[in-house]
């Protein structure tokens, strides 16, 4: 079986599949990561639900902070348009985060593997502060399929492997 296959179907720890000796999380780790986001989840059907749809709830129905979205797919959201939507999974529907979700994880994944390009948006944090309170739950109420968990675990046990990864969120006025 294909190495995905080989760590996806048993929901281990990558390292584990490899060996502690051959897994570099910044490398092998994230290679299969993405590979694996590619695979688990289709690009299609696309939500009505948009980004910015998520930024007008939080600003009270103000269309001000919206701005034009043309992707077609989640694999065509850019990255300015994810680093604006701190607060999309605190609005959006279980079907639009579901979809939008790989994307996020490539774009945490691309904050990870290169500090010094990172945009200091808290977008990568808030979301994978949702994931890990949604994986806690069960993912209940979200339609993700068995593979699509598997690799989400694979993605949040690669962040936590990463010695140089922490959530960094203000709650609140503290």
């Amino acid at each position: 079986p294909s190495l995905y296959r080989r760590v996806a179907a048993q929901l281990i720890n990558p390292a584990d599949a490899f060996g502690a000796a051959d897994f570099d999380v910044k490398t092998m780790g994230q290679s299969l990561t993405r590979d694996a986001i590619v695979e688990a989840f289709p690009l299609r059907p696309v939500p009505l639900y948009r980004l910015s749809d998520a930024i007008v709830a939080d600003d009270f129905g103000s269309r001000t902070n919206v701005f034009d979205e043309q992707w077609e797919t989640w694999d065509q959201i850019e990255t300015w348009q994810i680093e604006k939507c701190e607060v999309f999974f605190s609005y959006a529907p279980p079907s639009a985060a579901a979809y939008v979700t790989p994307r996020f994880m490539v774009y945490v994944l691309n904050e990870v593997s290169d500090p010094a390009t990172a945009s200091g948006s808290n977008s990568g944090d808030c979301f994978v502060w949702w994931l890990q309170k949604l994986k806690r739950s069960g993912f209940e109420g979200f339609p993700f399929s068995l593979r699509q968990r598997s690799v989400i675990e694979m993605f949040l046990q690669c962040l936590e492997a990463d010695p140089n990864y922490r959530i960094t969120l203000e709650v609140g006025n503290a």
